[in-house]
């Protein structure tokens, strides 16, 4: 299924902190983590199934932030309570 023939070797990403993130912009780096997956992975289910999940965590001490985008083939969210087969529930930011 992987389209890609000789996938280079892993690299760990490393985590971007708030500072770097505003001057160079958020959707760059989603990008360059974006593009880092495909030279990796290629394939009819990446296309169709994969997305990428942004995650942010901040030090309780410093308040120090690390923010980090990877891919996902499933994404868990939660359901309300009470939402039957077919219904309809808004999504809160």
């Amino acid at each position: 299924l992987n389209r890609t023939r000789r996938p280079p070797p892993y690299q760990e990403r490393q985590d971007v902190d708030e500072d770097d993130l505003a001057q160079r912009g958020e959707e760059r780096y989603a990008a360059e983590a974006w593009h880092d997956h495909l030279r990796r992975h290629r394939s009819v289910l990446v296309d169709l199934c994969q997305g990428q999940l942004r995650s942010q965590v901040r030090c309780c001490e410093c308040g120090c932030a690390s923010v980090t985008f990877d891919p996902f083939l499933f994404l868990s969210l939660p359901l309300p309570p009470g939402l039957r087969c077919g219904g309809v529930a808004p999504i809160e930011a």
